[in-house]
Formats: C-alpha cells, sequence, structure tokens
C-alpha cells in the first residue's frame, strides 16, 4: 500500500469522487471555475501528484470526457499545448452537454454552502447561469 505524505493527503481532502468518474475539487474556486490551492491550479497540483512535473512547454488540459474544470481526476488531465486545449473545447462544444442526477445535487450542495455563486457553477458545469438558478430553487431537476 503506497504511503501519502501529509501535503498529499491535505490536498486529496478536497476532493469529492463523484460516480460518473470526475474528482470534484471542493476548496477555492477561481472565477474562472478552476480550482485553486496554495496559489496553483488544483488540477495542475493533481496531475504533478500522480505523474510528476510538467514539461515547460506544456499545460495541462481536461480529457474531451471531462466538461469540469473543477475536476482533479487525473486520468482526466493531460500535459499538452494551448493548440492541442482548444480542439478539445471546440470539439466539446459542439455536443450538448447533459448533467447527471449526480451533478445536480452537487450543485445544490456547493450552492448551499453560501461559496459559490451561481455564475461559478454554470462555468463549472458547462450549463447557462439562468439553468443553475432552476436547479438551485428546485424550478427543474425536481427528485
Amino acid at each position: 500500500m503506497v504511503q501519502l505524505r501529509p501535503e498529499e493527503v491535505r490536498f486529496w481532502s478536497n476532493v469529492t469522487i463523484v460516480k460518473e468518474g470526475c474528482w470534484l475539487w471542493k476548496g477555492l474556486l477561481y472565477p474562472t471555475g478552476y480550482g485553486g490551492y496554495k496559489g496553483v491550479g488544483a488540477h495542475r497540483v493533481a496531475y504533478e501528484l500522480v505523474y510528476g512535473s510538467i514539461p515547460k512547454d506544456l499545460q495541462i488540459n481536461h480529457r474531451r470526457i471531462c466538461p469540469n474544470k473543477h475536476c482533479v481526476r487525473p486520468i482526466h488531465l493531460y500535459a499538452g499545448t494551448k493548440s492541442s486545449n482548444l480542439l478539445d473545447l471546440m470539439a466539446t462544444a459542439k455536443r450538448p452537454y447533459k448533467l447527471t442526477w449526480d451533478e445536480v445535487r452537487e450543485i445544490r450542495r456547493l450552492y448551499k454552502t453560501g461559496k459559490y455563486l451561481q455564475k461559478h457553477l454554470a462555468v463549472q458545469f458547462g450549463v447557462s447561469q439562468p439553468m443553475i438558478g432552476h436547479i438551485v430553487r428546485s424550478d427543474s431537476w425536481r427528485e
């Protein structure tokens, strides 16, 4: 069994694993929707903890299967160029994104904490701010 260092335990304790596959950062969120950890993007920290240092000429991108900017699951991340990231974003934007029940529950949970604005949740989950409003008021997605 792998023994985690205290710093790794601290980092991973800020992650919620969602059944559908994403590992959602529940710590600081920047207005852009990305997670932050000690002044660095949380997705970058997650990548480095698992794969090692990031090559100087590359950035950390989310794979097409992962529309969540605050996802830190290492298999959803890759070291790539700005161009490869833009190509992924354009390809992803062409297909409609549908929320899952787990994501709706997570949106409601995050919003109830008072730490997240609807516009930030919209960016994070890839939907419009009015949709987030409907979800948190239970106008839509009623269980």
